[in-house]
């Protein structure tokens, strides 16, 4: 019996045992990452920000004179900064004209208008009279303070906004724009991210970019500018229809 438990002893010690080398867990992670970036890429981008058009914008003009209100931002003091990207990403365009801030700002201060940007619509629409503009563009939202793995924190960072085009002619809000919380995976981060295999810009890398205040900026200037400019080329569109002669030739006529 000894000899027999003996014999099994040897035979389970020579038996041969299956353990993953570091070399294979690495290559098995390294394609699991590998498909995942792939699949990534390949998804249609994804953005943080939903659009909405409500109405058409009035357009009688080439140029659009607008009018960025200071955005509200619970959590931070710099919504007027927020409100002066989005204007001069907007003013990046031909058609877009700025409302200086000086201006606006000596319009508010007079008029005893609140510069939070905690107003109502008619006040907005008298503001956008009172500067000539086009267009009044406002906001508010959340801001986002978010301490890394390297123990900094990060304060310029937005959880949620909402934006709004006012068209000062018929006071009807022309676009809606709502940024919700999280990353935006748009076709650059993507890249950013995919390419280098997580290895240069990770996850929390992709989170920080895009929730800066510079940078959403951007996107809702870029949205806004799109919409417009759409709205700009259908008019001209069916101005050119209007304009054309259509000439139906009737059977037997000369």
């Amino acid at each position: 019996m000894i000899s027999a438990i003996r014999m099994n002893s040897r035979q389970s010690a020579t038996e041969p045992v299956s353990h993953a080398s570091p070399g294979s867990l690495s290559a098995s992670l390294a394609r699991h990452f590998f498909l995942f970036s792939l699949i990534l890429l390949c998804s249609p981008a994804c953005t943080a920000i939903d659009t909405q058009v409500q109405e058409k914008v009035a357009l009688s003009e080439k140029t659009l004179r607008i009018a960025v209100l200071p955005f509200h931002v619970k959590g931070a003091d710099w919504g007027d900064e927020l409100a002066d990207v989005i204007g001069h990403e907007l003013t990046k365009q031909a058609k877009f004209e700025q409302v200086e801030r000086t201006v606006l700002n000596k319009i508010l201060t007079e008029q005893g208008f609140s510069q939070t940007g905690l107003i109502d619509d008619q006040t907005r629409l008298k503001i956008g009279k009172l500067t000539s503009a086009n267009l009044i563009i406002t906001g508010q939202g959340t801001a986002l303070k978010y301490m890394d793995k390297k123990g900094k924190t990060w304060t310029n960072l937005i959880d949620t906004l909402s934006v709004k085009a006012i068209d000062v002619e018929t006071g009807k809000h022309v676009i809606s724009l709502r940024k919700r919380p999280g990353r935006s995976w748009t076709t650059k981060y993507r890249l950013m991210w995919g390419l280098t295999l997580g290895m240069v810009w990770d996850l929390e890398d992709i989170l920080i970019a895009t929730q800066e205040y510079d940078e959403i900026a951007m996107q809702i200037a870029d949205k806004i500018q799109a919409q417009i400019i759409a709205q700009q080329d259908d008019k001209l569109r069916e101005k050119s229809l209007q304009e054309r002669d259509y000439h139906i030739p009737i059977p037997g006529s000369d």
